[in-house]
């Protein structure tokens, strides 16, 4: 049955062409699909008014990778059926013959310009996926033609259109070798620019500038280069003004990246330096006015850019504008409090339960209790993924004084970092209950130094050397003296860790700067997969979360290098501090395998058995 096109969408078609505004192709993809739907369409006519749908709910995919078939234009929408398999919509699969057909003979009919570019360029890039057969160059003509007109005649409604059909032009144009229209897609790109304003999508039009720039095979002419840079500079000027009403920060850093990449190939320093640091100085302007928590975060990836690319007078300016604004930051978080409700019954049957038996007994079974469970970690953030998905989405920080200390992205992009994050506060949670597990072992068992040490003693971790020491952390503790508990508990945990990492036969030197031989750290010690394996997941990164690793607690790290204040030297650091010197305590050689003896003779023959 043939297609045949409904007298309303001819109209459509017909006015739009005529008319010859600016067009959103979405638009059409609303109308066609209110005439599709419409009960006394006969077959011929909704097939015809669904090849039209089908033409413009097709979604341009920058990145071909992106798209399921490996094509330009993708599905706009993706679900999943009752058995969990993709659901595209549009579908490939429903492309056939005669819809390939119709686009066709669209593509040479129609006389609007971004209608002749999408049934062009439909048929450029599914006819092969599709009917398995080669589409004619011509269709690559036709679409390259008509994306450079419309994009010069602003034909597009959504400005992003205008960036991705240009760019779309581009690649097609020297994927087919066509040099007279690679060099109209340039003069048309240099066209454009030349009357773009600042926050007029400069950071897209500056990666269509990058590719182009950076492109080998764009032939471009000492002219083009020249007209192309002078262009981007003005955009850089315009987005880098501050009290312009073109000042865009963000604009001007997309600028200068694309413009720092040209004079890098250049072997022009002193120009990359220049750009950088005038989007950079943009930055800064912004963030001197702004509160202290957007500023840190405006600030950070500047200061990156600046040291990455050896500006180091740039990277300590913007250090101090920053350091000076975390000074204040605290005053700009707004507290959010959870409260925890636990009846004194609970709480009285919890610590009941975890302190019978001998002090041995209660000190092993706290010290297992208290290792926290990576599965119920996971089952959180997959609940927050299902439960609070936006949230889920939204990247989390650290800030630590004066300085955001760590990032962590979304939980599906980052699904690390946002289990190290959320094991922090788990275990922030769990000190509520470790803390008075500990008291009542006290108050019961009158727990003792010695009493501990005999503990540790048990692990071939314990080094028999370092016992007056670590009975001068274990007596601080009990004593409440956190603040020398945990100065001298950690560097004894480090030490433990590093005897696991000689006893699993693992080098604990590192080599070093001139020569040198180094001891590994401890946080190149908790990252050897020997010690993973030895410890475990759950208790490895527990140790990473709460020792070395940014993203958690990063206590080891925190304490010797200075930046400790009363928050971190309390009672439920000290706390965790202890617990972790005894998990160590819980570790133990394996015994040797014993020699596989020989079966013995019989003589019972093989029926008999």
């Amino acid at each position: 049955m043939a297609l045949k096109l409904p007298t309303e969408i001819r109209q459509i078609l017909e006015s739009t062409d005529l008319a010859r505004q600016p067009l959103s192709e979405f638009e059409l993809v609303d109308q066609f699909a209110a005439v599709a739907n419409a009960s006394n369409l006969v077959a011929a006519e909704r097939k015809g008014a669904l090849a039209e749908w089908a033409a413009f709910i097709f979604r341009p995919i920058q990145d071909p990778e992106g798209s399921p078939w490996n094509t330009y234009f993708g599905p706009t929408f993706v679900t999943s059926d009752e058995r969990g398999q993709p659901v595209y919509t549009p579908d490939l699969a429903q492309v056939y013959a005669e819809i390939i057909t119709y686009w066709e003979g669209r593509s040479a009919e129609a006389t609007h310009p971004v209608l002749v570019a999408r049934y062009a360029d439909l048929v450029w890039d599914l006819k092969l996926q599709t009917v398995h057969q080669r589409p004619y160059v011509i269709f690559a003509h036709r679409a390259i033609d008509a994306y450079v007109t419309a994009v010069s005649t602003n034909l597009y409604k959504q400005p992003i259109y205008s960036v991705h059909g240009l760019q779309r032009a581009f690649s097609v144009a020297l994927a087919t070798a066509d040099a007279p229209r690679v060099s109209a897609c340039i003069h048309a790109f240099i066209g454009t620019l030349n009357t773009l304003k600042g926050t007029q999508m400069v950071g897209n039009w500056a990666s269509v500038a990058d590719e182009v720039l950076g492109s080998k095979k764009a032939g471009l002419t000492p002219n083009d280069k020249t007209d192309l840079v002078t262009s981007m500079e003005r955009l850089l000027t315009l987005c880098a003004t501050p009290g312009s009403d073109q000042f865009d920060p963000w604009g001007a850093q997309a600028t200068a990246r694309c413009l720092a990449a040209y004079y890098t190939r250049s072997s022009q320093p002193d120009e990359v330096h220049r750009v950088i640091r005038c989007a950079g100085k943009a930055f800064e302007f912004l963030a001197a006015n702004a509160n202290s928590m957007f500023a840190m975060n405006w600030l950070q990836p500047v200061i990156e850019e600046y040291h990455n690319r050896g500006m180091t007078a740039d990277a300590e300016r913007a250090l101090k504008s920053c350091a000076e604004k975390g000074e204040h930051a605290a005053e700009d978080l707004r507290r959010i409090e959870v409260p925890l409700e636990i009846s004194a019954e609970e709480l009285e049957e919890f610590l009941s339960s975890v302190s019978q038996g001998t002090t041995g007994e209660c000190l092993e079974r706290i010290t297992i209790q208290f290792i926290p469970k990576l599965r119920r970690i996971r089952d959180l953030l997959q609940e927050m993924r299902t439960q609070t998905p936006l949230l889920a989405r939204i990247p989390v920080e650290r800030l630590v004084g004066d300085r955001i200390a760590a990032r962590a992205g979304s939980i599906e992009a980052d699904p690390e970092g946002r289990l190290i994050f959320q094991l922090a506060q788990y275990m922030d949670g769990e000190n509520h209950f470790l803390n008075p597990a500990l008291m009542r072992i006290r108050e019961k068992h009158a727990l003792e130094t010695g009493t501990i040490l005999a503990f540790l003693k048990e692990s071939p971790l314990f080094d028999p050397e370092r016992s007056s020491i670590l009975e001068d952390g274990i007596c601080a503790y009990l004593a409440t003296d956190h603040v020398k508990a945990i100065h001298v508990l950690i560097p004894q945990i480090e030490h433990m860790l590093r005897r696991l990492l000689s006893l699993l036969g693992m080098p604990t030197l590192r080599v070093g700067r001139n020569g040198t031989t180094q001891c590994k750290n401890l946080n190149k010690i908790l990252r050897e997969s020997a010690i993973q394996h030895a410890l475990g997941e759950d208790l490895s990164l527990y140790l990473l979360t709460l020792l070395v690793d940014g993203r958690g607690h990063n206590i080891q790290n925190v304490v010797c290098h200075g930046f400790a204040t009363p928050r971190h030297l309390n009672q439920q650091m000290a706390d965790r501090v202890i617990h972790v010197l005894l998990t160590l305590g819980l570790v133990r050689e394996s015994p040797a395998p014993e020699k596989e003896k020989e079966p013995a003779k019989s003589s019972t023959s093989s029926d008999e058995k």
